[in-house]
């Protein structure tokens, strides 16, 4: 059996947000259990290369894991059950959409990195996006392309921005309750810290709470790039490969 990383690298350092170059987000949605991590591998990887001096996306791709996408019970069985005729129809009609081998998805992640020169790969909440592509390469036994790519998680990033600005708790206060796809406060945790997902983030820079995420991979890049792009005007600098917990929270509302 090949051996595959599944947790990032062990590269810590903070970085100035503004001063990189081209980097990829990527957003991934899975089949399995959360309370049971060893059964959860994605289904959904996509990518998108973003041109930091231009704020503009110059590549994206959504990549569908032949042994999971075709298996009409296995999709069955996912959160995105509901949004399997739509992902079939973007498969026909978008080229973004291509439903490939996990053999297949290594080799054009790995192109599409060394073409661009990417470094650095941008999530929410990153930590279960890498574990889980790191999870799947190596149940298939291919070289994982993340191996050496270093994590800028827009979670960590958004805490020094937005997670302790006044304004944002305000809306939180005001918004608690509106309620997001699980029927819990959109904003408010149960112990009363304000959230902090992609979602409730992007509400805020919109000052839309009644906003919901798509939970497809390619629209949900969308606001983790918007959720980025306000923080990096507002001059950040943030931690890289670093895995963020609700305990290095302190701000309760």
């Amino acid at each position: 059996m090949l051996k595959v990383k599944t947790d990032y690298p062990k590269r810590d350092k903070n970085i100035n947000v503004r001063k990189l170059k081209n980097i990829v987000f990527c957003d991934t949605e899975t089949i399995g259990s959360l309370y049971h991590k060893e059964t959860i591998f994605p289904f959904d990887i996509s990518m998108k290369v973003y041109d930091n001096k231009k704020s503009e996306v110059v590549k994206e791709k959504c990549f569908l894991v032949r042994k999971f996408f075709n298996n009409k019970y296995t999709m069955g069985c996912t959160f995105s059950a509901g949004k399997y005729p739509r992902y079939n129809e973007k498969v026909l009609e978008d080229r973004r959409y291509n439903v490939n081998s996990v053999r297949e998805i290594a080799k054009s992640i790995e192109k599409m990195l060394k073409h661009y020169n990417i470094k650095y790969l941008v999530a929410h909440n990153g930590g279960f996006d890498f574990s889980a592509l790191g999870r799947l390469f190596k149940e298939f036994n291919v070289k994982n392309p993340l191996e050496k790519v270093d994590v800028l998680d827009t979670m960590t990033l958004a805490r020094g921005v937005i997670s302790n600005d006044k304004n944002y708790i305000r809306f939180c206060l005001k918004n608690k309750d509106v309620l997001n796809s699980r029927d819990e406060s959109k904003f408010l945790t149960k112990s009363g810290r304000v959230r902090e997902t992609a979602e409730s983030f992007y509400c805020y820079i919109i000052d839309n709470p009644a906003w919901s995420e798509d939970h497809t991979g390619l629209e949900d890049i969308d606001i983790e790039i918007k959720i980025f792009e306000y923080c990096r005007n507002k001059k950040a600098i943030t931690p890289i490969n670093c895995k963020p917990s609700w305990r290095d929270l302190q701000v309760v509302a």
